[in-house]
């Protein structure tokens, strides 16, 4: 009952993409007639479309790609399908089995003049006339329908031409009747560059984000092909999109698709590209990009890895308010100020605190970032806080101690948001300036522009102590009026300086429909988060509210980079995440379709083990696998050779081997940088705990394997464990092995590394690790050492910052938003229960505690057992009594005892080996029978001397307070005693209780805890 709102919703959310049956839409299959301009349909089927036979329609099939051809009747086709020959189907981009759609055209005209050259390859060797040999007999009396970009194949002479049309008069498409010129003259075509075009993604080249692509032809192809209909509700369509997601989830391959898709112009903007040395000339690579884009409008500008150019402000040094310590003043507008309101909302006024002159000069408010002036061969900084009226304007100037680079972010932070606006804005397109903007001999003139825009009005300062501030606040005055006059006519000075501050943008929007920016970012969490917050408080104001708040919504705090998610901007936020198993399946059949496959193949079976993939990785997974098949076939492979025997490239296909070899070398992309693993360890690998084993497979191996069967006794699967007990027992092991068995990632945290001297970056490694693990999911998590980080908070004696309890805090609240969805068991290993934060230990955290004991002598049997499974081992070694003898040693000092015995072994060969050679050297003639190995396995003696080393490295005092604290946590969690009433015969229960594992029945008291 619960699944059908939800199942509902996810209808609607994916409506878009659904294909409406019309009777114009069919299925192409292969042609009979390979004529170039003919297509065939039922008798039926034309009766229905009302067509005759000859008669000229329009096919339109992916890509927005388009074909005219004339149509005739096929008796053997079916209703629902269309035949066309190869040369149709390359020309609209579909493959045999896809939908197109057709159409009557009657309105084709006879052609003028058309213009076709040939495709290189193909006429390679060719000699004689292409127009009297291919193209005349092709026309002549045909009455072929073209059209431009069309690529059509000529047989004659023996060979077959590829041509290409490259123009056509009438355009895009006419008939060629015999009054038509041809023109032939021109250089052949290029092939790659044809290869180029027919390899472009559409919407079927991207799997794996079936509801994200829903919402992205929602933001573009709807607004772009159907504006009416956002008219009709009285709402403005959508301006931009934010595609945010880890590298390889295909953020910029979905961008391509869409700009194939809608036939939009795709301007690619590189972020690290547009990034220059020299001052204003990012500024005017980026201005003109824009311009480009313009020109060619419906147009899709797309901004790629932004953050390279355009992280938080405090990220790059551009702004760093810094208050010093002395006579603070306090800089206001010459209006009175209205009561205080929060930062960054509209009506505050222009407000700075001014520390001594020495120091940065600027407090924490809403500030344009720095920016430098040179005049008169000084150099002082400025700080700008704009307000839609230019007397309360204000320009703040001090020495800045800053950066070239951040300077250069700076300015261009500014430009990103400028020329956005200002594209929307008629009146930048008015030619206000006495002279070019972009002349050569003035580096910093959008510096200074920038700086013309502010009327100083008269400042006020309270204290008359900052001589060098007035000074420096002169200078900045009389170079903005002497900026003002040069290059701008005075009358426009408010007009101009609102347009590009921003102020009304949002009123005044040009195009708004066919610009659809994309910004593809791998780290969202850099971007500003207040201006969100702002768009809305903008876009409930009226005209008036909107032109007087939109400086302050433009730069917003004082570590806030481009104001990208204002309103206007980018209005809907997409996230393109790793894909689920769902998805990685459409991914590997998308990069499988055109590679030949043997019959073993399972892609199920590979999507479900390549998880945390994305689509990226799952491409280097099929590349990596088609490689191992050619290794294979190396051996009948020379390089020498001009050419591979045809019976080789037969017999290649991809076999399941070479995707599971491919599997073994690849690891996630976006975890690459976390140590993220699937471990080798398996069950064989540790001796005894069995109980312990078989909880573990119940706790984490089941979820994953079973998630049916939780869902039908309505359990939420347990989201930790906590091993305690000696050291040396098996903990580490047992996450390894378990993270094995069910085949999930595995991320093993040392404790202490999470810690930093840095105020705040403990708690970030928190956040990123279990941003990592959901990513990576199903994932196993390990905290080895907990209790380093997860001791009793407020007993941390001499943490002055408390950076441990944060940790911890954060650590819980982690554990509290871990959606059970994700599949991210947590595991914790410890030595001191006994300090551990007993919040860590509630039910929904670390609820189930594992006691892990020293292991008694079966479990000893099977250790050494497991140690030594790889080393050759003398019979008369007995390893049950060597057992027997180590009473209390641990898993860790029986492994000490096996790798000390191996070592004598080898180091006893190693000797005699030396002995040896060096007789030979002495009496070559005694050597020359070959000696046996003399130390051919490990022996008694080995084992004798190892135990001579042997230590126990748990003492009984330490085994008696482990077994104290597991009795006692048994005591208080433990409800052995507990019955249901004698009448409810059907609830009795079990007699025994869950013991120390503490989370086998669920009592009121666990209820408590929560």
């Amino acid at each position: 009952m619960a699944s059908g709102p939800d199942s509902k919703a996810d209808d609607l959310s994916t409506a878009i993409l659904k294909q409406k049956n019309r009777p114009n839409r069919l299925i192409v299959d292969e042609a009979i007639n390979e004529d170039n301009s003919v297509v065939s349909l039922s008798q039926a089927k034309m009766d229905e479309l009302q067509l005759f036979r000859g008669d000229t329609v329009l096919l339109k099939g992916k890509k927005r790609r388009e074909a005219v051809c004339i149509v005739l009747s096929d008796d053997s086709c079916s209703d629902e399908k269309i035949r066309m020959n190869r040369v149709v189907r390359n020309n609209l981009r579909v493959r045999l089995g896809d939908v197109i759609s057709i159409q009557p055209c009657p309105d084709v005209k006879y052609g003028k003049r058309i213009h076709v050259l040939p495709i290189d390859d193909t006429v390679e060797g060719i000699t004689g006339n292409l127009f009297e040999v291919y193209l005349k007999p092709y026309f002549l009396e045909a009455y072929r329908p073209i059209r431009k970009g069309d690529i059509f194949l000529v047989r004659g002479g023996m060979r077959a031409v590829e041509f290409k049309v490259v123009e056509t008069d009438p355009s895009p498409y006419c008939i060629v009747a015999p009054d038509t010129v041809i023109h032939c003259e021109g250089e052949p075509i290029k092939r790659e560059d044809e290869e180029e075009s027919l390899n472009e993604v559409g919407y079927d080249d991207i799997g794996g984000c079936r509801k994200q692509l829903a919402q992205i032809k929602e933001m573009v192809e709807l607004p772009l092909r159907h504006p009416a209909l956002f008219k009709a509700i009285g709402v403005k369509p959508p301006r931009g999109i934010l595609l945010y997601g880890p590298p390889g989830t295909g953020k910029t391959l979905i961008a391509r698709a869409v700009a194939n898709e809608t036939g939009a112009f795709f301007f690619l903007i590189n972020g690290p590209e547009i990034m220059s040395k020299l001052a204003g000339e990012s500024e005017s690579n980026l201005r003109k990009a824009f311009e480009e884009a313009e020109k060619n409008a419906p147009a899709i500008i797309f901004i790629d890895e932004l953050d390279a150019i355009a992280p938080k402000r405090e990220k790059v040094g551009a702004l760093q308010p810094s208050v010093q310590r002395g006579g603070d003043s306090t800089v206001r507008g010459n209006r009175p100020s209205p009561p205080p309101t929060p930062r960054g909302r509209q009506g505050r006024d222009s407000a700075l605190s001014i520390g001594p002159a020495e120091g940065l000069l600027w407090g924490a408010s809403q500030t344009l970032p720095a920016q430098r002036e040179r005049s008169d061969g000084r150099s002082f900084g400025l700080r700008d806080r704009v307000r839609s009226d230019p007397a309360s304007s204000l320009l703040l100037a001090g020495q800045v101690p800053q950066r070239e680079g951040s300077e250069m972010r700076a300015r261009l932070y500014l430009n990103l948001g400028l020329i956005y606006d200002s594209l929307r804005n008629p009146a930048m397109r008015t030619s206000y300036f006495k002279k070019s903007i972009y002349i050569s001999e003035q580096a910093h003139l959008s510096e200074d522009l920038f700086r013309a825009y502010f009327n100083l009005g008269n400042i006020h300062l309270r204290e008359k102590e900052h001589s060098q501030a007035m000074r420096c606040l002169e200078r900045a005055r009389e170079c903005a009026c002497k900026m003002k006059e040069k290059y701008m006519e005075s009358e426009c000075y408010t007009s101009i300086a609102q347009v590009l501050l921003g102020l009304g943008d949002f009123l005044a929007a040009k195009r708004s429909l066919r610009k659809a920016y994309r910004l593809g970012s791998s780290q969202p969490q850099q971007r500003d988060s207040v201006a969100r917050n702002l768009r809305y408080a903008l876009l409930a104001g009226g005209p008036s509210d909107a032109a007087e708040g939109s400086a302050l919504s433009r730069e917003t705090g004082k570590g806030d980079g481009c104001s990208w998610s204002t309103a206007g901007r980018f209005d809907r936020e997409v996230d393109i995440g790793i894909p689920d198993a769902t998805g990685r399946l459409e991914i590997l059949q998308i990069h499988t379709k055109n590679m030949k496959l043997a019959d073993d193949v399972d892609l199920e079976q590979v999507a479900n083990e390549t998880h945390g993939h994305v689509g990226a990785d799952l491409a280097a997974l099929c590349s990596e696998a088609a490689l191992q098949a050619i290794r294979k076939k190396m051996d009948l492979i020379d390089l020498e050779d001009e050419t591979i025997d045809a019976e080789v490239m037969n017999s290649l296909a991809v076999t399941m081997d070479d995707f599971r070899w491919a599997l073994s070398q690849s690891n996630p992309s976006a975890l690459r940088e976390t140590v993220v693993e699937v471990p080798q360890v398996t069950w064989q690998d540790i001796g005894g705990l069995e109980d312990v084993k078989r909880e573990l497979q119940e706790l984490v191996q089941y979820p994953v394997e079973h998630p049916d069967k939780f869902l039908k006794f309505g359990m939420t699967p347990s989201k930790g464990v906590l091993f305690y007990g000696p050291p040396g027992c098996g903990k580490t092991l047992l996450a390894k092995a378990i993270a094995n068995e069910c085949q999930a990632n595995f991320i093993s945290i040392k404790g202490p590394e999470l810690l930093t001297m840095w105020f705040g970056e403990s708690e970030a490694n928190v956040r990123e690790i279990f941003d990592k693990a959901r990513q990576a999911a199903p994932c196993v998590l390990f905290f080895d050492e907990l209790d380093s980080i997860a001791k009793a908070r407020g007993g941390n004696i001499g943490d002055g910052g408390g950076a441990a309890d944060r940790v911890i805090n954060q650590i819980l609240t982690e554990m509290d938003g871990m959606s059970t969805k994700k599949n991210v068991f947590i595991i914790g290993a410890t030595n001191r229960p006994d300090i551990i934060d007993p919040a860590i230990l509630r039910p929904g955290r670390l609820d189930q505690l594992i006691y892990i004991p020293l292991p008694d002598e079966k479990s000893r049997v099977a250790i050494l057992k497991a140690n030594l499974r790889k080393s050759p081992v003398a019979k008369d070694v007995d390893l049950d009594f060597l057992a027997k003898m180590t009473n209390g040693f641990s898993g860790a000092d029986l492994t000490e005892i096996c790798q000390r015995a191996c070592k004598l072994a080898i180091r006893e060969s190693i000797e005699s080996e030396i002995r040896r050679e060096r007789e030979r050297q002495t009496n070559p003639s005694a050597m020359e029978v070959e000696e046996d190995d003399p130390v051919p396995e490990i022996r008694r003696d080995h084992f004798e001397e190892a135990m001579r080393f042997a230590r126990r490295s748990v003492s009984d005092n330490d085994i008696r307070k482990y077994e104290m604290f597991a009795q006692t946590l048994q005591q208080s969690r433990g409800f052995g005693s507990f019955r249901f009433p004698s009448g409810n015969q059907g609830g009795a229960g079990p007699s025994q209780g869950t013991g120390g594992t503490g989370g086998g029945n669920v009592y009121s008291e666990d209820n408590d805890d929560d």
